[in-house]
Protein backbone atom coordinates (compact mmCIF):
# COMPACT_ATOMS: atom_id res chain seq x y z
CA UNK A 1 0.00 0.00 0.00
CA UNK A 2 1.23 3.47 -0.89
CA UNK A 3 1.96 6.15 1.79
CA UNK A 4 -0.99 8.18 0.50
CA UNK A 5 -3.56 5.24 0.64
CA UNK A 6 -2.26 5.05 4.32
CA UNK A 7 -2.96 8.18 5.27
CA UNK A 8 -7.02 8.36 3.93
CA UNK A 9 -9.27 7.68 6.71
CA UNK A 10 -11.58 5.89 3.79
CA UNK A 11 -11.49 2.12 3.49
CA UNK A 12 -11.24 2.40 -0.48
CA UNK A 13 -10.44 6.19 -1.81
CA UNK A 14 -12.71 7.92 -4.14
CA UNK A 15 -11.74 6.83 -7.57
CA UNK A 16 -10.45 9.02 -9.95
CA UNK A 17 -10.50 7.93 -14.06
CA UNK A 18 -8.89 11.21 -14.98
CA UNK A 19 -5.06 9.26 -14.49
CA UNK A 20 -6.85 6.42 -16.83
CA UNK A 21 -8.47 8.47 -20.04
CA UNK A 22 -7.17 7.94 -23.10
CA UNK A 23 -4.33 5.02 -22.11
CA UNK A 24 -4.20 1.30 -23.40
CA UNK A 25 -3.08 -1.57 -21.27
CA UNK A 26 -1.65 -4.29 -22.58
CA UNK A 27 -2.70 -7.24 -20.50
CA UNK A 28 -0.62 -9.94 -22.29
CA UNK A 29 1.68 -12.18 -20.49
CA UNK A 30 0.20 -11.45 -17.22
CA UNK A 31 -0.67 -13.83 -14.89
CA UNK A 32 -3.27 -14.53 -12.80
CA UNK A 33 -4.64 -16.19 -9.99
CA UNK A 34 -8.70 -17.87 -9.39
CA UNK A 35 -10.16 -18.43 -6.26
CA UNK A 36 -13.80 -18.32 -5.17
CA UNK A 37 -15.47 -16.43 -2.44
CA UNK A 38 -18.91 -17.44 -0.47
CA UNK A 39 -21.40 -14.44 -0.60
CA UNK A 40 -24.35 -14.22 1.26
CA UNK A 41 -26.63 -11.19 -0.12
CA UNK A 42 -23.92 -9.99 -1.91
CA UNK A 43 -21.49 -9.98 1.19
CA UNK A 44 -18.27 -11.78 1.30
CA UNK A 45 -18.17 -14.79 4.17
CA UNK A 46 -14.53 -16.19 3.71
CA UNK A 47 -12.73 -13.53 2.23
CA UNK A 48 -10.43 -13.74 4.56
CA UNK A 49 -9.88 -17.69 3.95
CA UNK A 50 -9.85 -17.03 0.30
CA UNK A 51 -6.84 -14.02 0.28
CA UNK A 52 -4.61 -16.69 2.77
CA UNK A 53 -5.29 -19.17 -0.07
CA UNK A 54 -4.10 -16.91 -2.76
CA UNK A 55 -1.23 -15.45 -0.88
CA UNK A 56 -0.20 -19.31 -0.44
CA UNK A 57 -0.22 -19.87 -3.80
CA UNK A 58 1.40 -16.59 -4.94
CA UNK A 59 4.84 -16.79 -2.32
CA UNK A 60 4.95 -20.55 -3.34
CA UNK A 61 5.20 -19.47 -6.71
CA UNK A 62 8.19 -16.82 -5.38
CA UNK A 63 5.87 -13.96 -6.61
CA UNK A 64 4.47 -10.65 -5.27
CA UNK A 65 0.54 -9.13 -4.78
CA UNK A 66 1.33 -5.21 -5.40
CA UNK A 67 -0.64 -3.63 -3.15
CA UNK A 68 -2.90 -6.54 -3.33
CA UNK A 69 -4.65 -5.93 -6.17
CA UNK A 70 -7.92 -7.77 -6.91
CA UNK A 71 -10.81 -7.88 -8.93
CA UNK A 72 -14.13 -9.71 -8.21
CA UNK A 73 -17.27 -11.14 -9.57
CA UNK A 74 -19.96 -12.34 -6.95
CA UNK A 75 -20.80 -16.29 -7.48
CA UNK A 76 -24.15 -15.50 -7.32
CA UNK A 77 -23.61 -13.03 -9.97
CA UNK A 78 -22.20 -14.95 -12.28
CA UNK A 79 -25.29 -17.80 -12.60
CA UNK A 80 -28.36 -15.35 -12.41
CA UNK A 81 -29.78 -14.75 -15.91
CA UNK A 82 -30.51 -11.34 -15.63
Amino acid sequence: MTTESKKNSLCCPKFDPAPWDDKLFEWENKKFIKERVFTLFYMPVNFGGAMKRLNKQVTGAGAVMTDWLALSVPNNMAKTMW
